[in-house]
Formats: C-alpha cells, structure tokens, sequence
C-alpha cells in the first residue's frame, strides 16, 4: 500500500466521522442549546387589509379590485433550548383598488396597484408543560415593519363624446414605510423528521396607514391566520 493510498484511506476516514462530530456539538452545545431553521409560511387576512368609506368626492362607484386577503413568504427561526424563539417573516400580499367619478363633462377611472412586504421579528415562548397538548402551544410578541413597493395608479378619462385618454398619475399613498406591534399564539408540532408545522392566529397594530385617501382607507388593525412550515 503506497502511501498516497494510505493517507487518502485516512482522509476519508476523517472526513466520515467528522460530520457527526460536529452535527452532535451543534445539537449538545452545553446547557445554551440552539437551532436555526427556514421555511414558508401562508398568511390568510379573514376581514381584509382595507377598508371602504363615504366619501364626499362625487365618486359613483368603486371597488378592491387585486387586494387579496392570501399571502406568504419566507421564514427564519432561530429556537433557543426548548423554551424560547426569535423569528423572522417575510410575508408578500397584493393590494389594489379603483375608482369610477362621473361629472357632467367626463367618466374619471382611478386604478391604484401596490405590493405589500410585511417582516414581523417576534420573540416566540413555547414551553407551557413537557407533554400532552400544553407541550404544542406557544405564544409571541414583537414589532414588525411594512413596506409598500411596486406602487402604480393610471387614470383613464373619457367625454361625452367618447374619446378617452390615459395615463399614469399620482398615487394616494399616505405612507411607503409603517412600523406595528405584533402579539399571536398558537400550536406547533415537529415530526420525526424535524419538520415542524405551526397554525397560529396573529393580531398586529399598525402605526400609521398606507393609504388614508377615502373612499379606502388601509386597516391598522390587522387580524391574520398563519400557517408555518419549517425545517
């Protein structure tokens, strides 16, 4: 046996035994133990993300036409022991409304799209009993910043005569950038497999409103339905 052959045998050897090495201190690190997984989570907003109200412009019909109460993103956990989490979410939803104004002279059509880019850091405490249903549960708490994006709003007019023109205008935006607070609870299960599954009920409080221009109005109260999916 030569001994390229023998240190080669060596090598992979080593490198063999490394990983679980490794693998067993990164699970068994003294009495701090940590775990950091990624998933996706699916969000479902049950009494919407915006709101109608009377308006005293002469608007004779309008719509949420492309705000959608489904959406979902990324997720980041960082678990500490068995008590205690951080987590970070990406959640992406639509959003989009238009409105019809009619005077005597012209039909004024109003079309707002934007994105919605939610990243809630909350602080998660799952550690309510060692078995049975109490061992599932888990409450959070923390802050979380909304971002508006792909914002556009085009105006189509037409006269009484039938022409029509169109084009892009100022949008309604009240604010691009909004701060809440974010409270929620709920269950989370882990397979054998290490896939954990977590239905959860989140309620967040804005600070401010995206859009504040009647007859639509962006809710600051928002009550959300969440499912994760990590691994």
């Amino acid at each position: 046996m030569t001994k390229f052959t023998s240190r080669a045998m060596l090598l992979a050897a080593a490198m063999s035994v490394a990983p679980g090495v490794f693998a067993q201190k990164g699970v068994t690190e003294g009495p701090f133990t940590k775990t950091f997984t990624i998933g996706g989570r699916a969000s479902y907003l049950p009494l919407g993300s915006m709101l109608m109200k009377p308006s005293s412009a002469p608007i004779s019909n309008a719509g949420l036409h492309g705000t959608k109460k489904f959406g979902g993103g990324a997720a980041l956990e960082l678990s500490f022991k068995r008590k205690f989490g951080l987590d970070l979410d990406a959640i992406y939803r639509a959003v989009g409304f238009w409105t019809v104004t009619d005077t005597d002279i012209a039909t004024t059509v109003l079309q707002t799209k934007a994105r919605y880019y939610d990243f809630p850091l909350t602080f998660r405490y799952n550690y309510f009993g060692r078995t049975g249903f109490a061992s599932h549960l888990f409450v959070r708490g923390g802050v979380a910043l909304r971002k508006v994006s792909n914002l556009k709003t085009t105006r189509d007019v037409t006269d009484n005569e039938g022409n029509t023109a169109s084009g892009p205008t100022g949008s309604p935006l009240n604010h691009g950038t909004v701060r809440g607070l974010v409270a929620g609870g709920g269950m989370r299960f882990r397979d054998d497999f290490g896939i954990k599954v977590t239905p959860e009920v989140r309620y967040t409080r804005w600070m401010a409103q995206t859009f504040s221009t009647a007859p639509f109005m962006a809710k600051r109260d928002q009550l959300e339905v969440v499912v994760g999916i990590t691994f």
